[in-house]
């Protein structure tokens, strides 16, 4: 179950692709279909653009983390699932209200005002790696524990010192 977003309205309906999570000062949103390595459908495009509507207007929300579960980031579409309307009248009524809902929530028509970033591990395709444009930041899951002490933490010096360690952790990577 998420944590109800601080000061602001909860989702609207309870989402069954994305999940999401607040660690200190990070959301983190989770394409959670594992067993599918995390294709998009209609159902989570609505879910996406409705929760990052939401942490953009949630002021104790510094950045947000998009991940994939279970060791992948995101196959792209989920041709089976698509090939038909939505079985949700949620879905279906967010969809009449914004035709254009699936490139916001893939991050084409839309940008954050917060710092978006990748945790990419695993499978990234098509979508997947549409949304990956719309991040300000991509980073390989292996350096996602130094990035989130960074943005959680308050200390200048400290800070400088992750930076720091991150930079050397990408250079080792290449």
């Amino acid at each position: 179950m998420s944590p109800p977003l601080p000061r602001h309205a909860a989702a609207r309906f309870a989402p069954k692709h994305v999940g999401w999570a607040l660690e200190g000062r990070v959301a983190t949103v989770t394409l959670n279909r594992p067993e599918r390595k995390n294709p998009l459908t209609f159902e989570s495009y609505a879910e996406l653009r409705d929760l990052f509507r939401d942490l953009v207007a949630c002021d104790e929300i510094r950045a947000v983390v998009i991940a994939g579960a279970g060791g992948n980031f995101s196959s792209g579409a989920d041709l089976k699932a698509m090939s038909k309307p939505s079985e949700s009248e949620h879905v279906r009524t967010r969809m009449a209200e914004s035709p254009n809902l699936h490139w916001k929530a893939l991050l084409r028509d839309y940008r954050l005002s917060k710092p978006l970033i990748a945790a990419v591990e695993g499978y990234a395709v098509a979508g997947g790696t549409e949304m990956l444009q719309g991040t300000d930041i991509r980073v390989a899951i292996t350096l996602m524990a130094s990035l989130f002490e960074l943005l959680n933490d308050e200390n200048p010096t400290r800070i400088e010192h992750l930076w720091q360690k991150l930079y050397r952790a990408h250079r080792d990577i290449r």
